[in-house]
This record gives C-alpha cells, sequence and structure tokens, in this order.
C-alpha cells in the first residue's frame, strides 16, 4: 500500500457515474456508493488496476463518427476477447490489461490511420504494443487491419443510428467490467489457502460457480440480452435484484472487515422494500470502498438495463 492522499478534483470526478443518453440508466444504490468512497484511506494510487475490457466513457465523449468507429471495433473482438479474459489472461504470452489510453489507441484505429503506426515516433511505437497484446488474443492473428470481419451485435447486424442498440452494447461493457473486477478483487480478498494443485482447482471452481450465481447464470460470454421482468442486478424493481444482491452479500460478507450487518443477513424476495433498499446500499458502498484500497481507482458498478420503451 502506498501512503494515501488527498483525492484532486480530476480524481474525484471518476467517482461521478457517468450519464449520458446512449448509457443504460444509473442504478441509484451504485451511483450514492460510488458518490461517497473515502479516497483517504490508502490505496496503491500509483499502480492503479488497468482495465480488462474498454471504459464506458470512451463511447460518450467523442465525437459520432468516432464513437461508431470505437463500437465497431469493439465488437469485431468481443467474442474471442471475452472468452481470453475468462479463461485467465496471463495464460497466453504477449496477453495484458490495457490502460484507458492503450484502448483508445486500437478503439480509435482505423484504415486511414494504419500508415501513422508504421512511423517511429513515440505514439506509433505505444500503438504497436497494444496491437501486439490484441494479436496475441487471437492466436497472431493480424486482426487489428482485418475490417473485413463483420460488425454484428449478438447474430444481428451492427445499424449505427440505432441509439437503443448502442445502449445494449454499453451495457454488455459495464457488465462485462464489473464481473472481471468482482471476480479479481475476490481472488485479492479471499484467497485460496489450499497448497495441493486439485484443492486450489475445485475452490477457483467453487469461486466461479459463486460469481455466475450474482448474474443469475448468465454465461460469461454472454449470446443474448435480459427480457422484461427479468431477475439480476440491473433489474428495475429491487425484488427482481434480491436473489443477485443476496449472492453478492454472501461474496463479499466473507472479505476482511466486512460489516457484521452484511455477514448476519440472508435477504429473500419476501423482506420489504425498505430493508432491501437499506442493504443494497449498505453492499455497494462496501464494494466500492473495497475496490478503491485494493485497485487504486474507481471501480465499474452496475447499471439497469436499457429496457426499449
Amino acid at each position: 500500500k502506498t501512503k494515501s492522499k488527498e483525492s484532486t478534483s480530476q480524481e474525484r470526478s471518476k467517482f461521478d457515474e457517468l450519464e449520458h443518453e446512449l448509457l443504460p440508466p444509473t442504478i441509484d444504490a451504485w451511483k450514492d456508493a460510488l458518490a461517497h468512497v473515502d479516497c483517504s484511506k490508502d490505496a496503491p494510487h500509483f499502480s492503479p488496476w488497468r482495465f480488462a475490457f474498454p471504459e464506458v466513457a470512451n463511447n460518450t465523449s467523442v465525437i459520432p463518427d468516432r464513437r461508431e468507429r470505437y463500437i465497431q471495433n469493439w465488437l469485431r473482438i468481443r467474442t474471442v476477447w471475452i472468452s481470453v479474459i475468462d479463461q485467465g489472461i496471463l495464460d497466453k504470452p504477449g496477453m495484458r490489461l490495457l490502460s484507458p489510453q492503450e484502448w483508445r489507441h486500437f478503439l480509435n484505429h482505423s484504415n486511414i490511420s494504419a500508415k501513422d503506426v508504421l512511423t517511429n515516433s513515440v505514439t506509433a511505437k505505444d500503438k504497436r504494443k497494444v496491437f501486439d497484446v490484441i494479436a496475441a488474443a487471437f492466436g497472431g492473428e493480424n486482426i487489428i487491419h482485418d475490417t473485413s470481419l463483420p460488425v454484428e451485435w449478438l447474430g444481428n447486424e451492427r445499424i449505427p443510428s440505432s441509439s437503443q442498440q448502442t445502449r445494449e452494447i454499453m451495457w454488455d461493457l459495464v457488465q462485462l467490467g464489473f464481473r472481471y473486477e468482482l471476480t479479481e478483487l475476490d481472488r485479492n480478498l479471499a484467497p485460496i489457502e489450499a497448497s495441493d494443485v486439485d484443492a486450489k482447482t475445485v475452490a477457483e471452481a467453487t469461486r466461479r460457480r459463486e460469481i455466475q450465481t450474482v448474474f443469475q447464470d448468465r454465461p460469461a460470454v454472454p449470446h443474448s440480452l435480459p427480457v422484461a421482468g427479468g431477475t439480476g442486478l440491473w433489474a428495475i424493481d429491487i425484488k427482481d435484484r434480491t436473489a443477485s444482491l443476496e449472492a453478492l452479500r454472501m461474496l463479499v460478507s466473507r472479505w476482511p472487515d466486512a460489516p457484521a450487518a452484511l455477514r448476519n443477513a440472508n435477504l429473500k424476495a419476501t423482506d420489504s422494500v425498505q430493508y432491501l433498499v437499506k442493504m443494497e446500499g449498505l453492499i455497494c458502498r462496501y464494494y466500492v470502498q473495497k475496490f478503491w484500497e485494493t485497485a487504486g481507482r474507481a471501480a465499474i458498478v452496475p447499471r439497469h438495463f436499457p429496457f426499449a420503451a
């Protein structure tokens, strides 16, 4: 742990949940939790965790043409990249997580800018390093310059003019980021102590099942979208979020310094809305605070699924 420091206004802004017409709606409990993270607590400020997936902010703060380029480049690698991350990012030589700037290098790439990568500028060298990482995920295939790959969203043609489709893609990115960070945070705060290889394998499989329960058994590589009236952390009605919240509560309650109120609870859909709202807030606040203290940056948090009107 590095010495704690006073957070700057720029650093603090990372904890303000971004709202944009092309983003799915924020969840009040998670938004409030982020706004109240105590950044004065010790955290690894100078080497914060990188990102397994692009930040959704990349797709809202740029002009429409660039935004569509970002989305199309992401969709070209989505399925393979998720699979690589899910299988274990360190299992492939040359693989690593990317910084926000490195993700932008890849997402903004086009045939027009391809020649710029061949120069000897510092930026070009940085881009080549990023492209090597992406290529490693594909087993050496030159995915970077292959614009012939289909641009699809869950088996359907990508429609640039579809705001609803864009919101769905953004929601998917948020869920993927949250799922990865939850898994890694649990590995950091609840490490497997077994020395036997087989025991470790069993324990890790148990961890994956527990995390799968948080996401209501949605696969790590999702091929479909939630249906209206469904369940999960993304559901509109808190009663429909209860099962996922209970699974998350059970997971985080084994972390160091977990509040007794979390350890001793047992959330059920028959509980009052007032009690569920209170416990959801407690879970969210504990999670984002522990993430800050472990990862040194703001956590990616769930959002409501953007059901079409």
